[in-house]
């Protein structure tokens, strides 16, 4: 399901995840993430955030989106403590699109123009 996820299949990924959890966005909900301490990928650059892919799927699934708007939270100069940003917009078919580091207010103008 994760290959799924990465490639926009976010319906097949949801199926794949209820064969074995039918309750996947409380799970990721609630995971404590102890697989990320030991996730190997994590000397690479970050671990796998499997609980927040759980989360994504589902929440894509629950809404019925056309659009998923991710602000970065990592990026120096983005997120919600100072007046620039960065967002991806994921599309209902997987594609995504993400804007470089600009003022909110731009970040706001570039979601509208790029979703309608």
């Amino acid at each position: 399901y994760i290959q799924m996820a990465k490639e926009g299949r976010y319906e097949e990924a949801v199926k794949l995840i209820r064969q074995d959890n039918p309750f996947p966005a409380v799970c990721g909900a609630v995971c404590n993430k102890r697989c990320e301490d030991r996730c190997t990928r994590g000397t690479i650059d970050d671990p796998v955030s499997i609980d927040e892919i759980k989360k994504f799927v589902t929440q894509w699934e629950k809404k019925n989106l056309d659009y998923i708007v991710l602000n970065s939270l990592r990026d120096a100069g983005a997120g919600f403590g100072v007046d620039t940003n960065r967002v991806t917009i994921i599309g209902r078919d997987g594609t995504s699109y993400s804007t470089p580091l600009m003022s909110k207010s731009q970040v706001a103008d570039e979601i509208i123009n790029h979703c309608l």
